[in-house]
């Protein structure tokens, strides 16, 4: 395990980089730029240093080709997909806000939701109980890496079609606002801006005569 001083070049990378580095990438980054240091290493020097996470972007978002699958997804997602965003307390009491991409499906194609997940790389199914009618089963990836590594270069890559697409645009607006702010508690401001933003989302599923 490396012990040795920082080099005043690492102290200048750290600074510079890892605000903007997920926790999820952290450790492929250090073997490139940073050869020896830890992510734990690096948390706590960032720390002492007083680095604070914002303006996230992810580093090695998925790279989609095939034309059929991709486009099989986005015309399932224009007729059963959801794009959710909405205000919550985090477990320190700091305001916030959770964004999630899910389709729902009858339990007997839960297959298929099979499928997108290994598409996608990431995300969970589960099939709740339902008092009335056929069980469905669920697919939904909430994870705000998850979605910037996966969900937002599938749905630019293959757009939507129908009137999903006004609510891609608004929750893609919510996504990387998220990732400006990762883990800080909003300000006032903010969370009114949020609370917008997820109120229009909202207003956009209704259906229009």
């Amino acid at each position: 395990m490396r012990c040795n001083p920082w080099s005043k070049q690492e102290l200048e990378w750290l600074d510079v980089h890892y605000p903007s580095i997920f926790p999820q990438e952290l450790e492929e980054v250090l073997g490139k730029n940073l050869p020896g240091r830890t992510p734990d290493a690096c948390y706590e020097m960032a720390k002492r240093r007083g680095l604070k996470k914002r303006d996230l972007t992810v580093i090695s978002p998925r790279v989609y080709s095939s034309d059929v699958e991709g486009g099989y997804i986005s015309g399932l997602t224009d007729g059963e997909g959801h794009f959710r965003a909405s205000m919550m307390k985090t477990p320190g009491g700091n305001t916030t806000c959770r964004t999630e991409f899910k389709i729902d499906l009858r339990a007997d194609d839960k297959g298929v939701l099979e499928w997108m997940q290994s598409y996608f790389g990431c995300g969970s199914i589960s099939t709740p109980n339902r008092s009335e009618g056929n069980p469905l089963s669920n697919f939904s990836i909430s994870s705000l890496f998850d979605v910037l590594q996966s969900v937002v270069p599938h749905f630019d890559t293959y757009p939507l079609r129908a009137k999903k697409l006004k609510d891609y645009i608004i929750w893609r607006k919510i996504v990387f606002a998220l990732a400006d702010r990762y883990m800080q508690s909003l300000t006032e401001k903010e969370t009114s801006w949020f609370k917008k933003f997820c109120a229009k989302l909202s207003e956009g599923r209704k259906y229009a005569t």
